[in-house]
Order: structure tokens, then C-alpha cells, then sequence
């Protein structure tokens, strides 16, 4: 499970001055880089989204695979972790009506 966190967030102590970044961190500046773009999202960036929904699906393709492992461990519910909370999936494959937008964001 370490393993699989590590892909997903930055773990070492010591926070944004290690400089270390996963696909959380990589995702915050791709949508920084969204929010300061005027026009239609450049290819660049387009790109990178692509990338980091691939990377994504990978580590959670992973997952899916240790969800048998870590219920086999009779742990209580609360402590079992989701697969992707759902505003989090909503958002990532574009159902912006639940993903949590703010009303007042256009969403193109």
C-alpha cells in the first residue's frame, strides 16, 4: 500500500522543501497552468492531462489489484480505503455537475 501512495502523493518529511512530486502535486500545476490560460487549453497541456489520467489509471489499476489483500485483513470499514472518492472520479473523468465546481467557474 506504501508503495502505491508513494506514486499517488509526495511521503518524504520535510514537505514542499524536499522538492519531491507525484501525480498529485504534477496535477495542482497542471491546473494552475489551466486557471492562468486566457484562451483554449494549448496542446502542452492537453497532453499532460492525458498523461497524468494514464498514470492515474495506472496506479489504480494496481490497487484494485491489492483491494482482495487488504480485505482479506477483516479490517473495520472505516479503515478500508475507497477506490477514488466519488467528487474526486467525477471530476477526473469530466462530470463537472458533480464534480464540485464552483457554480460560478465556466467550465469549458
Amino acid at each position: 500500500m506504501d508503495a502505491t501512495k508513494k506514486k499517488i502523493v509526495a511521503t518524504k518529511e520535510g514537505g514542499a522543501i524536499t522538492g519531491e512530486e507525484r501525480i498529485r502535486e504534477h496535477t495542482d500545476h497542471l491546473y494552475s497552468a489551466l486557471l492562468s490560460w486566457e484562451g483554449k487549453p494549448a496542446a502542452y497541456l492537453v497532453a499532460r492531462t492525458d498523461a497524468l489520467r494514464r498514470e492515474l489509471g495506472d496506479v489504480r489499476a494496481e490497487f484494485e489489484v491489492l483491494q482482495p489483500q487488504i480485505q482479506s485483513l477483516r479490517l473495520p470499514a472505516q479503515l478500508l480505503p475507497s477506490a477514488v472518492p466519488p467528487m474526486m472520479s467525477a471530476c477526473i473523468h469530466e462530470d463537472w455537475e458533480d464534480c464540485g465546481a464552483p457554480a460560478e467557474v465556466e467550465v469549458r
